[in-house]
């Protein structure tokens, strides 16, 4: 599952949200394309059932099924069933619109992303100068680190030598006592 544009995290960067907005429109542009061209072969096929005179039962019941199928995309679509002046309901047009405004939707929220990221650019200058402050901070922590390991090599030392004088103790100690 996918996560869209408008439902992203405000904690994602712009870009990542810019990505997932267009994303989401090539998604919206497929599904549009693909519910219009399913509803105009489904006209087809009605309007080329209704021409013939002596149907098949099962090209009546295939009609029928078309016909329901156009039902229910046109209370999709309009809110109630019924004809145009014409006697006959266009799918298209409603839906076009509505996918119309869903399309306008999503272009407008990449505008609205976009014109973010464009307020975030900063000037050859600026980019310049955080560089400098990046490589500065990068210079005091390599600095601080090679101190940190510098302290922790003495102590290493100064350990491995207490250790040596412990084992030396020891090894004395051992030889001292007889062996039964």
């Amino acid at each position: 599952m996918s996560t869209s544009a408008a439902e992203a995290p405000p904690q994602l960067d712009p870009i990542t949200r810019l990505q997932l907005a267009v994303s989401d429109l090539s998604g919206l542009y497929t599904n549009a394309l693909g519910k219009v061209l399913n509803t105009a072969e489904l006209t087809v096929q009605i309007d080329g059932l209704k021409r013939k005179h002596d149907l098949q039962p099962e090209e009546a019941a295939a009609l029928q099924r078309f016909q329901g199928e156009m039902a229910q995309l046109q209370q999709q679509y309009s809110g109630s069933p019924g004809g145009s002046a014409s006697g006959e309901w266009n799918a298209i047009t409603p839906m076009a619109t509505d996918f119309g405004e869903q399309v306008a939707k999503a272009h407008h929220e990449i505008d609205v992303l976009a014109d973010a990221l464009r307020g975030r650019h900063r000037s050859e200058q600026a980019q310049l100068e955080r560089l400098r402050e990046l490589d500065d901070e990068h210079a005091a922590v390599t600095q601080e680190l090679r101190s940190e390991v510098q302290a922790a090599e003495v102590i290493r030392e100064e350990l491995r030598r207490d250790l040596d004088s412990l084992i030396d103790g020891i090894t004395q100690q051992r030889s001292l006592v007889p062996m039964a």
